[in-house]
């Protein structure tokens, strides 16, 4: 009858041991991928502003939308892709390319190479990209906000 007993509390033992592990955190580009509706865009060249817009835009029957889908390559890069749309027109996606994660506070800034871009954390995205053109030495930025 003891050796029940004992069966018993062997049996408890592993279940308690396997309901007591933990999930590991998920790495930091599966914590922040995924689609950001874009809510303001800004295009610059040579300091003058190109557009500005706070989005959606509306006028008439016409609107301007877009989002940034953030998807991960691996434990600490993401490959950020921009998808811009009008309507009656065709989506226009481009690639914004590779960055990579730094952990800061409860986010993550992003790098291209040594250049840090923008920040990210889960819920928003801010990209601030500046690009010096080398033939005419004139500064292109691109400043883009978004939320899931």
């Amino acid at each position: 009858m003891r050796w029940h007993l004992y069966l018993f509390g062997l049996c408890l033992a592993f279940v308690m041991a396997a309901c007591s592990k933990d999930d590991p955190e998920p790495d930091a580009a599966t914590q922040v991928a995924g689609e950001y509706p874009i809510s303001y865009y800004r295009a610059d060249s040579a300091a003058v502003t190109l557009y500005e817009f706070n989005m959606p835009y509306t006028v008439g029957t016409t609107t301007l939308s877009g989002s940034v889908t953030a998807r991960r390559d691996s434990a600490n890069v993401l490959f950020l892709t921009q998808t811009i749309k009008i309507t009656g027109e065709t989506d226009q996606i481009s690639a914004l390319g590779q960055v990579k994660l730094q952990a800061v506070g409860s986010g993550y800034d992003m790098y291209y190479g040594s250049q840090k871009v923008g920040s990210i954390d889960g819920t928003n995205i801010s990209i601030d990209d500046q690009a010096v053109d080398p033939s005419t030495g004139i500064t292109y930025r691109t400043i883009i906000n978004g939320r899931k």
